[in-house]
């Protein structure tokens, strides 16, 4: 969930055959309504397909093979989907112990996945679409204080695009001319 941002109902309705090479296939999500685990379409109805980073991605394809093709990727010792709780409490604070963390929730992980995204140099859109978000607006109105950090790094690589040109010329007995520099 931390490094495909999909949320906790599309985490736990998927099946072995959504996960590829190209990563997963998101097309259905489980809600919790009155106490019942309730299976619809993904949110704005949406089905999308989300990458991952290789080493997760080929871990999850190894569990998938282990999972029989009309079980859950991921479901409890009977075979049946996790409650929010239940899972929280089981799987979730137990391996947020032994990373030093507490506090941990399922929406947490899914925006470590927009925040990792986004410091790896993820446009808005690409962030917007991993997250499964129907437009922009959406990503940026919870994300955009983390997108302000790489206007840093974009800096930096725009004055060292300009002093690449700006040497070129200098060796190559080039005159500076304004609009260059511009």
């Amino acid at each position: 969930m931390g490094y495909s941002g999909l949320r906790w109902g599309e985490i736990r309705a998927l099946w072995p055959e959504q996960v590829s090479e190209r990563g997963l296939r998101v097309t259905h999500a489980y809600s919790e309504v009155d106490g019942k685990l309730i299976l619809g379409d993904v949110k704005d109805h949406e089905a999308g397909s989300v990458p991952l980073p290789t080493r997760v991605r080929d871990e999850l394809l190894v569990w998938a093979g282990t999972r029989s093709r009309r079980d859950l990727l991921f479901a409890t010792s009977r075979e049946t989907p996790y409650y929010n709780g239940n899972w929280t409490r089981s799987k979730l604070r137990p391996a947020a112990a032994c990373a030093g963390l507490s506090k941990v929730t399922p929406h947490n992980l899914r925006d470590t996945a927009a925040s990792l995204a986004i410091d790896a140099g993820a446009s808005v859109m690409a962030v917007s679409r991993m997250l499964g978000h129907e437009n922009a607006s959406t990503t940026l109105t919870h994300y955009a204080s983390l997108f302000s950090d790489i206007f840093e790094g974009l800096i930096t690589r725009l004055d060292s695009a300009i002093e690449a040109t700006l040497t070129f010329n200098d060796e190559n007995g080039g005159e500076r001319r304004q609009e260059k520099a511009n």
